[in-house]
């Protein structure tokens, strides 16, 4: 049995993790690595305690769609993104400033990871790390964009460039604006950006170019997941249409961000749903409900110094 799971290509997230930490002790990580299947991740660990994970979700779910004879290259890609903490960024802002990007989050997983850390969990992030807001579901910040991956700039990396946040991302903005060549039109109803570099729901941020493509009524936007940005006007009712039946089947690929509308009003990206007596209404509005899920209760940790940590659906709060 075995063997024919080897000859016809077939994985499991154990294998995957196996071959994984093989190739990153291959490569010279000097960190214990131990899968944990509970949390579907690796975990870090020195002298016996864990001080990193590498999430497994995004990386196995790319893994098992592509056809066996690639599937060793991209190992190779998850094990330099895996590294990337161990790589230093530029001390010059000027040297840096080619390769930062905007990078679109989806909200709920940022916060999600703000409150592991508050709970002294390894998969925790970083707290205070520059962001800003992009309606209320998505969160952008600054990335250093290396060859095979990226890596997030903190306080300390704005802080020894000499540079705020805001003159960051003005900088970093222009980069992709630049990258950005040409786009697919579905007829006259949807624009489609699908380049494939990473970067396309984070083209949401060209503000300026994208509220100058032909549309009937204002730019809507929906990112559905990180490879996918969809424009349609807000009286168009094929092309939201349309824009609703592609952004359902983008959240079921990996690496998914939102499944709320955005609309372009004054130069700003803000929620959005088709008034309730459009035909396309309930479509929107059970797309995003489907995304979200029901809204949770608050609810209530207790962390290691005896304070507790009351979460809301985005926000967090120490008692």
């Amino acid at each position: 049995m075995e063997f024919i799971k080897r000859f016809f290509g077939k994985s499991s997230p154990e294998r995957f993790s196996a071959r994984l930490i093989k190739a990153l002790r291959e490569a010279g990580d000097t960190d214990e690595l131990r899968y944990d299947a509970a949390e579907h991740r690796i975990l870090r660990l020195r002298d016996g305690e864990a001080v990193g994970t590498i999430n497994l979700a995004n990386m196995y779910g790319n893994y098992r769609r592509l056809p066996r004879a690639r599937r060793s290259d991209y190992r190779r890609a998850c094990v330099r993104t895996a590294l990337v903490q161990h790589k230093k960024l530029p001390n010059e802002f000027e040297a840096a400033s080619p390769d930062l990007r905007p990078r679109l989050w989806a909200r709920a997983d940022l916060e999600h990871h703000q409150l592991l850390k508050l709970l002294g969990d390894p998969a925790g992030g970083q707290i205070h790390a520059p962001s800003e807001p992009v309606g209320e579901h998505l969160i952008a910040s600054l990335v250093y964009d290396w060859p095979d991956c990226v890596q997030d700039t903190v306080a300390e990396n704005l802080a020894g460039w000499g540079v705020t946040f805001y003159e960051a991302m003005e900088v970093a903005r222009q980069n992709p604006e630049d990258a950005t060549s040409a786009y697919g039109q579905l007829g006259d109803h949807l624009y489609a950006f699908a380049s494939g570099d990473s970067y396309d729901a984070t083209r949401l941020m060209l503000v300026q170019r994208l509220q100058d493509l032909e549309v009937s009524g204002k730019p809507v936007a929906m990112v559905p997941n990180r490879d996918s940005l969809l424009i349609a006007g807000s009286e168009d009712e094929v092309g939201l249409k349309i824009m609703a039946e592609l952004a359902r089947e983008g959240l079921q690929e990996s690496y998914d961000l939102s499944g709320s509308p955005l609309i372009l009003a004054d130069g700003v990206w803000v929620d959005w749903m088709p008034p309730a007596d459009r035909p396309w209404h309930r479509h929107f509005r059970d797309l995003e409900t489907n995304w979200i899920g029901p809204e949770l209760p608050p609810v209530i940790w207790s962390t290691a110094n005896g304070s507790s940590i009351k979460r809301h659906m985005y926000s967090v709060t120490i008692m």
